[in-house]
């Protein structure tokens, strides 16, 4: 078991560029997912002491326990072999999903002290310094603090209280934060079921004669304006207006069929596949029957599209996609469907 002395504080990119400036390097930037569970929500750790969760790092997977002792943490994990595994234990033993903190982190040295740099989804960014440890932490920690520039600045409390906090004042924080948990939560603990979903749907194709299968994806950003691309001229069906989609390859599943085509074809990484929206037929320039099956999907950054097949993209309104001519009857209606079941 390891104990933790740590105390944060809210910075802005510029603080965040001085900091690395003035620390050494100790650990890359990674990418963290944290999935908080209790009995009683957010006040999970004042009844009882401590908090429970599930994280994600690029090579490691862990469930961890921390008991709040005084100001100080007792710490205890177990490493698991997917995120999933942790999420139904926390379940099985009747515990909720309450909180997620998904962040990059970049962890850094200042003298003695451990310096963690967060960048946390919907939050804002933060550095969180542990100094248990240290011979003369104290003295330490106010140097680092002067020398940044953070010595008058107040100290934050824990993430999670940062979060209860801005879920009673602020509603579109509150929103976000909902909509992206359930996201999460419907992502990990759906993978089995996504599975023989994805099965299913392959299954009804070949018995109902299709002869290859094409995945589609509808991408949003966040002014609700939804991703077109223009087709080349001298491409089967030339001159369209259509979402990312593409033949699903030999042995891969639907969803690493979508990921991939709408990387290819855009330069995008989707980061959640929302939901399912439904599928249609059409003949290829061969008289090959194919179904293309569609989904929403969320990707990690709207604002670098690099064209890979097509000629043009263009982001429209669902007004500007329904009067667009050369759009086709099935794909707006795929977009329509997207667009109202998921408001």
């Amino acid at each position: 078991m390891n104990i933790e002395k740590e105390v944060r504080y809210r910075v802005t990119k510029e603080q965040i560029k001085q900091i690395i400036g003035l620390t050494t390097d100790y650990k890359e930037k990674v990418e963290m997912l944290d999935i908080t569970f209790g009995y009683n929500g957010f006040y999970s750790l004042s009844k009882y002491g401590f908090i429970c969760r599930v994280r994600q790092k690029p090579n490691k997977t862990t469930l961890e326990v921390k008991k709040l002792i005084g100001s100080d943490w007792l710490e205890q994990e177990i490493k698991l072999e997917k995120l999933s595994d942790g999420i139904n234990y926390f379940n099985l033993v009747g515990m909720t999903p309450y909180m997620y903190l998904k962040r990059f982190r970049e962890v850094r040295k200042y003298n003695n002290l451990k310096i963690f740099i967060d960048e946390i989804e919907v939050v804002g960014d933060f550095v969180e310094i542990e100094y248990q440890n240290v011979p003369d932490a104290e003295a330490e920690l106010n140097e680092f603090l002067k020398t940044v520039g953070l010595q008058n600045a107040p100290q934050e409390d824990l993430y999670g209280d940062i979060i209860k906090e801005q879920l009673k004042v602020n509603e579109q924080f509150k929103k976000e934060f909902n909509k992206g948990l359930k996201r999460i939560i419907k992502k990990y603990v759906g993978e089995e079921e996504n599975m023989k979903f994805e099965n299913l749907l392959c299954e009804k194709a070949k018995e109902e004669g299709i002869e290859r299968i094409v995945v589609g994806g509808i991408v949003k950003n966040s002014e609700n304006k939804y991703l077109i691309l223009a087709r080349k001229a001298d491409d089967f069906m030339g001159g369209i207006d259509e979402i990312p989609s593409g033949k699903l390859e030999a042995n891969e599943s639907l969803f690493e069929g979508i990921i991939r085509e709408v990387k290819e074809e855009t330069g995008l990484d989707v980061e959640y596949i929302e939901n399912y929206i439904d599928y249609f037929d059409y003949l290829s320039g061969s008289g090959q029957k194919r179904r293309q099956y569609n989904f929403l999907v969320t990707v990690k950054n709207t604002d670098n599209v690099v064209l890979t097949e097509h000629d043009e993209y263009k982001w429209q309104t669902i007004d500007e996609v329904n009067s667009n001519d050369k759009i086709t009857k099935n794909t707006k209606t795929a977009i329509n469907i997207a667009h109202y079941n998921n408001q």
